[in-house]
């Protein structure tokens, strides 16, 4: 939504943001091709694009998995993506890796915005996951942390820029405590402002400030407690990134940029929250990412079936600089309900 401010108006935006064998990529428009273990869609005018019927086919694929020799019988994480009312869905895709985990990614776009750059990183999300094995399914598992499952979710909306919110879960495997399972979420999300993404096409937005989350409260295994998030406190890169929990640390990253990290995350409501202020030029009209993350313990399950984890959510605001004194602000805005399957 656009929004018109005098200059020095400071507006609080709100942002939740966080992969065998050979095969050509399916074409754009086309019927796509799938393997038993993964679905492939794109978007054209015969055959347009639902969330609740792509739920639907995701949902009747996992079923499948878990009635097929292919079943590992560990417990399956993913998520529902939200899409916005104004967006319209150009990609969607799920598939399980010969770990069976499951990968998960949906591309959405704003009208009047040119896809081919969107259906390029969809295609690229199907010959590096459903395709071939990613290394990151088989590697980024450790010590007693093991992966559950990703997602990645773009979001283009041109001339103002695009966000790119995406997510692993994990689960601590080796745990002993009988009544409590420990889980935890890394969000790895970007803003690209249109200076930089649509410059050839004369835009001028930039990137002006974002904010993202994970919200542990929605969790419907019952007593979730935030332990602990990373990073704390007000920081500006360089920073690295790392967050612990019984018995090791485990996921680490960092960013380099004059990027200013707010540290807003409150135990009371189990939310980890971070605002994010960009504090030159370099930064703003640059693509930038972050890895923010948080763990947490929560009631084990005493039944199979279905479970809420946690809700992401991730916001980027851009600004139209050259309007002056009266600036235009333009936010972006995704979501995930994540969930875990026993």
């Amino acid at each position: 939504m656009e929004i018109t401010r005098i200059s020095g108006y400071l507006m609080r935006a709100l942002i939740v943001l966080l992969v065998a064998g050979i095969a050509v990529a399916p074409v754009p428009g086309e019927e796509q091709q799938e393997t038993d273990l993964s679905l492939f869609r794109t978007d054209n005018d015969s055959y347009p694009l639902d969330l609740d019927t792509l739920m639907d086919e995701r949902d009747k694929l996992i079923e499948s998995y878990q009635k097929s020799a292919d079943f590992t019988g560990a417990p399956i994480g993913s998520g529902d993506p939200v899409i916005p009312v104004n967006a319209t869905i150009v990609a969607y895709g799920f598939s399980f890796d010969k770990t069976g985990i499951p990968h998960e990614m949906i591309a959405v776009s704003q009208e009047g915005t040119d896809i081919a750059q969107l259906l390029e990183k969809a295609n690229r999300w199907y010959n590096d996951t459903a395709v071939s094995t990613p290394e990151s399914a088989v590697n980024v598992s450790g010590g007693d942390w093991a992966l559950m499952g990703s997602g990645r979710y773009y979001y283009a909306a041109e001339p103002y820029g695009l966000i790119e919110h995406n997510f692993e879960t994990y689960r601590n495997s080796n745990e002993m405590d009988p009544v409590r399972d420990y889980f935890a979420i890394k969000q790895i999300w970007s803003m690209d402002p249109g200076f930089h993404r649509y410059r050839e096409q004369g835009s001028k937005w930039l990137n002006e400030r974002g904010l993202s989350y994970i919200d542990w409260s929605v969790s419907s295994l019952g007593n979730p407690a935030l332990h602990d998030w990373n990073p704390s406190g007000t920081t500006t890169g360089p920073t690295t990134v790392s967050i612990s929990f019984t018995p090791m640390p485990k996921f680490s990253g960092s960013f380099l940029n004059s990027v200013t990290m707010s540290d807003e995350s409150d135990p009371a409501i189990e939310r980890a929250e971070w605002g994010y202020t960009f504090n030159g030029p370099d930064v703003k009209n640059t693509l930038q990412s972050w890895s923010p993350g948080s763990t947490v313990s929560v009631d084990a399950s005493t039944a199979s079936g279905q479970y809420d984890l946690a809700y992401l959510y991730a916001e980027g605001t851009f600004i139209e600089p050259t309007t002056w004194p009266f600036h235009r602000y333009y936010s972006i805005s995704t979501y995930w309900d994540t969930w875990i399957i026993y």
